[in-house]
């Protein structure tokens, strides 16, 4: 097992410094060649050598590293091959890198999106309910804050959300409100750049300091009919629980 990820990582490193890998004959797998160059049936290269090199990039693009299974090696060269016959003469690099790209889409699409998140939001529209105990069941902890951003971002959010939960904090709908909005994703799919225009603009500016793919839920307070309303951006999905971390994007300034 190690030395299959030490293989694929080491073609993965010849990528960048430019270089190419060999077969036996010394013959060079070069990614700038046509993809139906390297491809093509009558050789130079046996499926071995493509699959090595190519599990090698692609653990480069999806920031994963997957063993070179025998099943696994047959689906990624088939896929490779598929995507090298609608462009034959794309250059056998890029017809990989395609291939991780759509892996990384479709990892983030497949993504859970946890939990409901209508299940929190409508407690609060229930008669009697108890704005102050429902907004502490939700008031984030240090833990959840450095589990979703990375420094310098977590810590000025530390800070930011010990003023705004402060004891006694209250959420609460206005009294025309009596329906609510969620809309659901995940942090994973938001810099995919899937849902991000669903939340506020301001997310634009958290995606490279999310450390976690993780649920994130905005949600309204509306009156019934209406899509405008009292705003919260956004809820996190973090250890257990929903947590509502609002306009994070504050901390960046």
């Amino acid at each position: 097992m190690k030395t299959r990820i030490l293989t694929a990582l080491l073609a993965s490193m010849l990528i960048f410094t430019g270089m190419a890998t060999a077969d036996a004959s010394g013959k060079n797998l070069d990614p700038n060649d046509s993809c139906s160059q390297v491809l093509r049936f009558e050789g130079p290269f046996d499926d071995e050598m493509v699959i090595f090199w190519s599990f090698g990039y692609l653990s480069s693009i999806t920031g994963k590293l997957k063993p070179v299974e025998k099943n696994r090696a047959k689906k990624i060269l088939s896929a490779i091959k598929k995507l090298c016959d609608q462009n034959p003469q794309q250059k056998f690099g890029l017809t990989v890198e395609k291939l991780g790209r759509l892996l990384v889409k479709a990892a983030n699409n497949n993504a859970p999106a946890g939990p409901d998140a209508s299940d929190i939001v409508k407690q609060f529209l229930r008669p009697g309910a108890d704005f102050a105990r429902l907004t502490a069941a939700i008031k984030p902890t240090v833990r959840d804050v450095k589990y979703v951003f990375a420094e310098p971002l977590a810590s000025k959010l530390v800070a930011m959300y010990g003023q705004v939960f402060k004891p006694g904090a209250r959420i609460r709908p206005k009294p025309e409100h009596n329906d609510y909005l969620v809309t659901q994703s995940t942090t994973g799919k938001l810099r995919s750049g899937v849902d991000l225009e669903k939340f506020a603009g301001g997310h634009k500016k958290l995606l490279k300091y999310y450390r976690k793919d993780i649920p994130v839920a905005r949600f309204k307070f509306i009156k019934s009919g209406e899509t405008l309303g009292l705003s919260f951006d956004a809820l996190y999905y973090v250890n257990g629980r929903w947590v509502l971390m609002p306009k994070p994007w504050r901390g960046l300034r």
